[in-house]
């Protein structure tokens, strides 16, 4: 059976200071969210500061990848549509491009249509599981590992 779920994160992921957390939920009871810690992260900046020039864009890359491994972890063939927060407003396009790469790789079929953006609110099942698991109050479902990261963006 498969169904939509919201996407939100909480701590950007830019922001080499904090931890950041992905989290999806279709509902309070059926949720997941996924831990950058904030030394992955900027040992992955500074290796993709190597590869591109525009940071814009490697943190788009970034943030996919990301998106990618919460979506897999949860369970890619369950979902009929996604719906990510705008955290990055007017990068929309290139977000559900470089997405659809990753999650094409294990659901080919995967259409760009169920990837779909809006501002979600803090009222979002999604919100909620984000921040109270950035907040501690929640626990972590996986922790990225750089070998997570390796795999999709080579480094």
């Amino acid at each position: 059976m498969s169904h939509t779920v919201e996407l939100d994160q909480s701590g950007k992921i830019e922001a080499t200071n904090e931890d950041t957390i992905l989290a999806l939920a279709r509902n309070p009871h059926d949720d997941y969210a996924v831990l950058i810690p904030a030394t992955l992260k900027r040992y992955l900046i500074k290796a993709l500061r190597k590869k591109y020039t525009k940071p814009q864009i490697l943190y788009l890359r970034l943030f996919c990848a990301s998106v990618f491994l919460l979506l897999r972890g949860y369970g890619l063939p369950k979902l009929s549509t996604i719906v990510i927060d705008t955290e990055y407003r007017g990068h929309e396009a290139e977000i559900q491009g470089e997405l659809l790469n990753f999650i094409r790789r294990q659901a080919p079929d995967f259409p760009k249509e169920a990837i779909v953006f809006t501002q979600i609110g803090k009222q979002s099942p999604a919100h909620q599981t984000a921040l109270a698991t950035f907040r501690g109050e929640r626990p972590t479902d996986y922790i990225a590992h750089l070998e997570d990261y390796s795999e999709l963006l080579g480094v």
